[in-house]
C-alpha cells in the first residue's frame, strides 16, 4: 500500500507513467503530479486518486478499493482538472469495486487561497457507492454510516422550475442528479435521513450551522456545491439505535 506518484504523461496502466515504474495496484494512490496528464485507458482499479497538479483522462471505467479511506482528492494546488470521453450513448463509471461497499469512496475538494468556488464538470460520469458528504475543509464529515440502507431523502427542492434550470450532471444515470451553473435564481433543499445515535454526524452539523459557513452537499442523486444550513437541523431520538434527523440547504451563490 503506497502513494504512487507520476513522473510523466501516459497511460494508467502504463508502467513508465509511474516513479518507481510500476503503476498503481488495488490498494495504492495515484497522485498525478504538475503537468503531467494521466489517462484511464481500460478499466482499473485502486484506493485511491490524487489530482495533485495534474490531469486527469477518464476514458474506461474506475473503480475504488472497498477499504477505509478510498477517495477522489482534488488538493490544494492549482489541479489541471477532469475530462472524459464519456457520453450520453456511453457513459464512463466512477464507482466502489463492491455492489455493497462497506467503506464507500469520498470526493474531497481541497480550496484554494484566494478562489472562492471550484467547479468540476464530470458531465456524463456516473458515480456509484460513494458517501453522502455534508460539510467544508474545515468541517468535513459524511453522513452514511452503513445503517438501515443508507437512508437518505432529498425532497422539497424549490423551486419547482428548478429542474429546467440546472446543467445535467446525472450520477448513476438519474437525471435526477444536477449541480447549479451559476445564473439562475437560488434553490433550498430539504435533506432526511437517520444515523447512529453514538454518530459524531449530529455534533458536526451542529459546529457547521453555528459557524454560518459556506458548505457542499454532494450525495448519490444530488449536489449542490454551494450551500448554507438555512435554520436549525431537526434531531430526533427514537427506540433504538438510530436517530432521525432533517436538515435545510439552501444554495448560496
Amino acid at each position: 500500500m503506497a502513494t504512487i506518484l507520476s513522473q510523466a504523461s501516459g497511460n494508467w496502466a502504463t508502467g513508465a507513467t509511474w516513479l518507481g515504474g510500476v503503476a498503481p495496484g488495488v490498494n495504492d494512490v495515484g497522485q498525478i503530479e504538475p503537468n503531467h496528464t494521466v489517462t484511464i485507458a481500460v478499466a482499473a482499479q485502486a484506493k485511491g486518486i490524487t489530482l495533485n497538479g495534474g490531469t486527469l483522462v477518464q476514458n474506461a471505467d474506475f473503480s475504488f478499493t472497498d477499504t477505509s479511506g478510498a477517495q477522489f482528492l482534488i488538493n490544494a494546488a492549482n489541479s489541471g482538472g477532469f475530462s472524459s470521453n464519456g457520453s450520453a450513448a456511453s457513459w464512463r463509471k466512477i464507482k466502489s469495486a463492491s455492489n455493497q461497499p462497506t467503506y464507500p469512496w469520498i470526493i474531497v475538494v481541497y480550496p484554494v487561497s484566494g478562489t472562492d468556488v471550484r467547479s468540476l464538470n464530470f458531465k456524463n460520469v456516473e458515480f456509484d457507492g460513494n458517501k453522502f458528504f455534508i460539510g467544508n475543509s474545515t468541517y468535513p464529515t459524511h453522513m452514511n454510516d452503513r445503517s438501515l440502507n443508507d437512508y437518505l431523502f432529498c425532497d422539497q427542492i424549490n423551486p419547482a422550475s428548478r429542474e429546467s434550470a440546472l446543467i445535467e450532471n446525472p450520477i448513476r444515470g438519474r437525471t435526477a442528479g444536477r449541480i447549479y451553473k451559476g445564473y439562475y435564481s437560488a434553490a433550498s433543499m430539504v435533506i432526511s435521513g437517520s444515523c447512529r445515535y453514538d454518530s459524531a454526524f449530529p455534533n458536526r452539523i451542529d459546529d457547521i450551522q453555528k459557524s454560518g459557513q459556506r458548505i457542499a452537499f454532494f450525495s448519490r442523486y444530488w449536489h449542490m456545491p454551494q450551500c448554507r444550513i438555512d435554520g436549525k437541523p431537526i434531531f430526533t431520538q427514537r427506540k433504538g439505535q438510530y436517530i432521525d434527523w432533517s436538515i435545510v440547504l439552501r444554495e448560496d451563490v
